[in-house]
């Protein structure tokens, strides 16, 4: 079977190196830790802006609502390592290191999506109509508590980009 399937071809051969490098763990550490670099930013500049004002709302809204989908798509890519293996015809599949990294991408993927989901909510809650959702006067509480969402995801960051560092799974 010659062509696109067979992994002896040109096609294959370059979709397994692209899958190689796309899914090595030192290409998942330096995403890891620029989102990291993203959430402390994030931080660094609203850090004034949880004071209870509603000077910020809007910008911190649309930042934290951004940072939140950034958690949630690389955490759906990440807990999909293993099937993008297979998309991309990889071999050694089944390797142990690999089957290691690719466990720990399931676990840290499936956390960084919920706190990016969870974070996202949170604001949405903010956004509602008061009739819908009363959040006046605690929309700082609500927008802090999706802050601490995505402090958790940054947690998760730095712990999976060690372990991956540490090459220990």
């Amino acid at each position: 079977m010659a062509g696109h399937g067979d992994d002896n071809s040109a096609i294959g051969k370059f979709l397994a190196g692209l899958g190689t490098f796309l899914t090595h763990r030192w290409l998942i550490t330096v995403f890891n830790l620029a989102t990291a670099y993203v959430v402390v930013v994030l931080f660094r500049h609203f850090a004034g802006a949880f004071d209870g004002s509603h000077a910020h709302n809007h910008e911190l809204s649309e930042a934290l609502t951004g940072v939140g989908v950034v958690l949630i798509g690389w955490g759906v890519a990440l807990e999909e390592r293993h099937a993008l293996r297979h998309i991309f015809r990889m071999p050694n599949l089944e390797a142990p290191e690999e089957t290691r990294i690719d466990d720990l991408c399931h676990y840290y993927g499936v956390g960084l999506l919920l706190m990016g989901l969870f974070s996202e909510m949170l604001v949405e809650f903010v956004k509602l109509p008061n009739e819908i959702v009363n959040t006046d006067g605690i929309e700082h509480f609500v927008l802090g508590a999706s802050a601490v969402m995505l402090g958790a995801g940054l947690v998760m960051l730095i712990t999976f980009s060690w372990s991956l560092i540490r090459g220990k799974a």
